[in-house]
């Protein structure tokens, strides 16, 4: 299956609702959003960063170039989109349901924050799919300081 990223040169430069705002540098949610699509209907999925976008730009979406989840949600059909907080720096963690929910997880990445899409667990470390860089990769668990749960 093809994971999205944010970089690709087919979205790259699309506007997010505002002149200052571009996928390719802001659209970490909606891309990680597209492949949470992709992975629950298959290769079939016509939800990728352009037309999901597309779609929240119409629909007025965001807000300063942040989606408003329950926009996301209905045009996605998700049934849910809900967000936990954790504090940077422990492990109090409970495990993640993978066979009920995909997740998304914010962490620090330079000066602000990066969502990306988390495919599995470890004890300390949970396995991204990073959209950014167009990788898989570990992170200690402590560095992701949001989790977003979406029952797709």
């Amino acid at each position: 299956m093809t994971l999205f990223h944010q970089r690709d040169s087919h979205w790259a430069k699309d506007k997010m609702g505002s002149a200052d705002y571009e996928i390719g540098k802001f659209g970490c949610v909606i891309t990680a959003l597209c492949n949470i699509a992709a992975m629950k209907r298959g290769e079939g999925s016509m939800w990728n960063p352009h037309y999901l976008n597309k779609s929240l730009v119409n629909l007025k979406g965001y807000t300063n170039g942040n989606v408003y989840w329950d926009k996301a949600a209905a045009i996605l059909n998700f049934k849910s989109i809900e967000s936990m907080w954790y504090v940077s720096g422990t492990n109090n963690r409970k495990k993640l349901d993978f066979d009920k929910y995909f997740y998304i997880g914010r962490y620090q990445n330079g000066k602000t924050g990066h969502f990306t899409n988390i495919l599995a667990e470890t004890e300390t470390q949970y396995l991204l799919f990073d959209v950014w860089y167009d990788d898989f990769r570990f992170i200690d668990k402590e560095k992701v300081n949001r989790i977003v749960r979406v029952a797709a």
